[in-house]
């Protein structure tokens, strides 16, 4: 029966792999105050070069398994959307010169 569970939630609820960036305010501080989901590794790039003094945000990044009706899920496509009108907009520019 368990079987039939989850081939009829995998029709009903698909899952994906995201990305999540999860930021904490320091290295010695354990409860995150933001965090990021992206659908692509390229766009967390950023978080492995962010500068992680003793003083400085932290910022972990970790595949997570969601359904793509999840509200983690909708918040990467958004991120991915935004960074592609970026790009569109950025090669227009290029071409008008």
């Amino acid at each position: 029966m368990s079987n039939e569970t989850n081939d009829h939630d995998a029709l009903y609820n698909p899952i994906a792999y995201i990305y999540e960036m999860t930021w904490y305010e320091s290295k010695r501080h354990k409860n995150a105050h933001t965090w990021n989901y992206y659908l692509h590794e390229e766009d967390t790039r950023w978080g492995h070069d962010w500068e992680a003094d003793e003083h400085s945000q932290r910022c972990e990044i970790r595949v997570i398994k969601v359904c793509v009706d999840d509200h983690r899920y909708q918040m990467a496509l958004h991120n991915y959307n935004v960074e592609q009108k970026k790009r569109q907009g950025s090669i227009e520019e290029k071409n008008k010169n």
